[in-house]
C-alpha cells in the first residue's frame, strides 16, 4: 500500500486499514521489531530483552461503617 500526501495533514484512515490488513501477527513482528531496534540504540543486545512480570497482592483492609455501632 501507499499514499501520496499533499498539503494538510492526512487523517488515520490509511494508518489503521494498512495495520488491520497486516493481521495480527505482522503487527507484533513489527512492533518486536521496533523494541529490538530502540534497545540497540541504547546499546542492550536482542538477548536481554524480555517480558517483564510483577507480582502485587491486594489486600482490603478492616474499615468502620460510618454512623454505626461496632458491626458484628
Amino acid at each position: 500500500m501507499s499514499r501520496l500526501v499533499r498539503g494538510r495533514a492526512p487523517g488515520r484512515e490509511f494508518d489503521i486499514e494498512f495495520w488491520q490488513k497486516l493481521g495480527p501477527a505482522r503487527i507484533l513482528e513489527a512492533a518486536w521489531d521496533v523494541v529490538v531496534t530502540a534497545a540497540a540504540v541504547r546499546g542492550i543486545s536482542e538477548d536481554q530483552l524480555r517480558l517483564q512480570r510483577s507480582v502485587t497482592k491486594l489486600e482490603r483492609g478492616r474499615r468502620k461503617v460510618p454512623g454505626s455501632a461496632a458491626t458484628r
